[in-house]
């Protein structure tokens, strides 16, 4: 106690109260009794000073230099060009004022922040509120606009409506017909903007619409309108396109008139097999045969009863080119390369030669390999000019190549040009024909592989 006293009355002969007692906290010097709000700052002898988070003192934060004066917390440059604006706080603009020898505060308003000096509301629409764009920092009114481009068609005695749709501007809208005449039994909603009612007249209308804005923005269109007075009709031409066998095949069926949604159906006749025609009158598939195909269709509305209409129709399914395919094949010049299944001894081999298109059934058979063909396809190996179906394999007429081998050793070696893959195996060249008249014909070369293709 007497020792407290002692150092009590040393500090007052020196002029210093406990108030202004400074001591060392995380090296910096600390005002610990003077009470603030936590994380405040202030000005001190040219020295920006933050209150302690507990509140109960102050702390240097940051001397400032010699060519800078301390305002309010900030560290600002003593000379300045009049008229400089700068950010030194995020909700506070500060400009340089008089002859530039000083700055003066100013808060940005409401919600905006400070950025390059300037006080603005918003970086991209995303910070606005609907209806709203971001022009140079500002919220403004965006362009009002009309975004309805087309009103659907409608029918005489059938209940009609459809929504007028806008964007941007200020909400609510007002909407009015400015120019045309709405046919008989249909008004415009001024507040909602949906066109509805019961069209009692067909024809063809031009309407012009025009929506304002609560800010007292106009925008305007015209919307041509069309009334059918004959019921249900479908819309697609009687003869569809035509289609290829084996080739995927679809085509949407059209309608008007009625009540929608529509459901189709297939009244009479039948589709080339592998087609279908679906509810929402969508055929489609891979058609299996060939000729043409009379067929009726018939479409409802949803009205109760519903409404109706029927049309004959026709698709000719014709024969598609003829080519030879294959799991794993390399286009060549004037030929393509099959890879077929691997072969292995002693195991029995079965493969399937495979064609699109034409008129089956195909006739499948080895040929000769050209001589042009030969020259630029070199093989190496046990017997570098044979080409051909390996002994002890068979082709059939049908594609499928049987058999098996006991030894691979007479395998032949051929590296493709360009792509450099290196393929050894048994190489053949084979045509296949169709049962048309006169028939097609393609042909390419194969290759039974007895190890895994090498990739360059």
């Amino acid at each position: 106690m007497r020792r407290n006293k002692v150092v009590r009355m040393v500090l007052l002969m020196l002029g210093i109260t406990a108030l202004a007692w400074s001591a060392c906290n995380d090296g910096k010097n600390t005002n610990t009794e003077d009470p603030c709000q936590p994380d405040a700052v202030r000005c001190s002898a040219n020295v920006v000073e933050r209150c302690l988070l507990s509140g109960n003192g102050w702390q240097v934060e940051e001397p400032c230099a010699a060519a800078e004066t301390c305002v309010e917390g900030l560290c600002l440059a003593n000379a300045c060009e009049p008229g400089e604006r700068l950010c030194a706080e995020i909700e506070v603009v500060y400009e340089c004022a008089g002859s530039g020898t000083s700055w003066t505060r100013s808060p940005c308003p409401g919600f905006s922040k400070c950025l390059m000096g300037e006080c603005i509301e918003c970086v991209n629409a995303e910070g606005c509120e609907d209806g709203f764009v971001c022009d140079q920092g500002k919220c403004v009114s965006g362009a009002l606009e009309i975004t309805t481009e087309a009103l659907p068609e409608g029918n005489v005695g059938v209940p009609y409506e459809t929504a007028l749709q806008a964007v941007l501007g200020v909400a609510p809208y007002t909407w009015v017909l400015a120019g045309g005449t709405l046919p008989e039994g249909l008004a415009l909603d001024a507040q909602s903007g949906i066109l509805g009612g019961s069209p009692a007249v067909a024809g063809d209308f031009l309407l012009e619409i025009t929506v304002t804005d609560a800010a007292g923005v106009t925008d305007s269109r015209s919307l041509p309108l069309r009334i059918r007075g004959d019921g249900m009709q479908i819309l697609t031409a009687s003869t569809l396109p035509p289609a290829e066998e084996g080739n995927p095949w679809e085509l949407q069926l059209q309608a008007a008139g009625g009540l929608m949604p529509y459901g189709w159906m297939l009244a009479q006749g039948s589709l080339p097999a592998g087609l279908d025609l679906y509810a929402d009158g969508r055929i489609a598939g891979t058609p299996t045969e060939i000729g043409t195909f009379p067929f009726e269709v018939k479409v409802f509305d949803s009205l109760e009863p519903p409404q109706f209409a029927s049309k004959a129709m026709t698709l000719v399914v014709g024969i598609a080119p003829l080519v030879i395919t294959g799991d794993t094949e390399y286009d060549f010049y004037v030929t393509k390369i099959i890879v077929l299944d691997m072969i292995f001894p002693y195991f029995p081999y079965n493969s399937q030669l495979q064609a699109t298109g034409g008129l089956r059934p195909y006739q499948w058979e080895a040929q000769e390999v050209p001589m042009v063909l030969a020259t630029m396809l070199q093989l190496t190996g046990v017997d570098a000019t044979s080409w051909g179906v390996p002994d002890g394999l068979t082709l059939a007429p049908d594609g499928a190549i049987t058999g098996s081998k006991t030894s691979v050793d007479d395998a032949q070696t051929l590296t493709l040009p360009v792509s450099g893959i290196s393929v050894t195996g048994y190489f053949f060249y084979a045509r296949v024909t169709d049962s048309q008249f006169p028939a097609l014909f393609q042909e390419a070369a194969f290759v039974i592989p007895t190890i895994p293709l090498s990739q360059p």
